[in-house]
């Protein structure tokens, strides 16, 4: 091979993919499916529609794209989307949280006070998570 293509790695290259709705920004770090060099995949994506009944059916699902259009195209447009933003001020105020949680082995050894984040990733994110239904269809 020429010097010229020759490429050295410190870590062998990966490739990741992940499969979601347009709709949806995704972000691959957090929810990509990883290959293995030197296998073969096959794979398979069949789109489907779930359609689920609102309130008082068991399901109770909410129609997002219906509640955009009522509050003038703002808010979510699906329970991912309403989930995320549930994270969206987690994320902004509480980085340094997670990056310390991340690469600490011992949680309780933080310099800084967390308490505050620590509230928000233990009770109000799932809190505001299970306000999200799911999309009826």
């Amino acid at each position: 091979m020429p010097a010229n293509e020759s490429l050295s790695y410190y870590r062998p290259p990966i490739v990741g993919f992940s499969v979601h709705s347009p709709f949806i920004q995704d972000d691959p770090t957090v929810s990509s499916n990883l290959l293995t060099l030197g296998h073969r995949y096959e794979i398979s994506i069949r789109l489907e529609e779930e359609h689920l009944l609102p309130h008082p059916f068991p399901t109770d699902c909410a129609n997002y794209d219906e509640l955009w259009r009522q509050n003038n195209k703002t808010g979510s447009r699906s329970q991912e989307v309403c989930q995320n933003k549930c994270l969206d001020s987690f994320n902004d105020r509480c980085w340094e949280y997670v990056l310390a949680d991340a690469l600490s082995e011992n949680n309780d050894g933080h310099t800084q006070d967390y308490s505050s984040c620590k509230k928000m990733d233990l009770e109000e994110i799932p809190s505001c998570e299970m306000n999200c239904k799911a999309n009826c269809l």
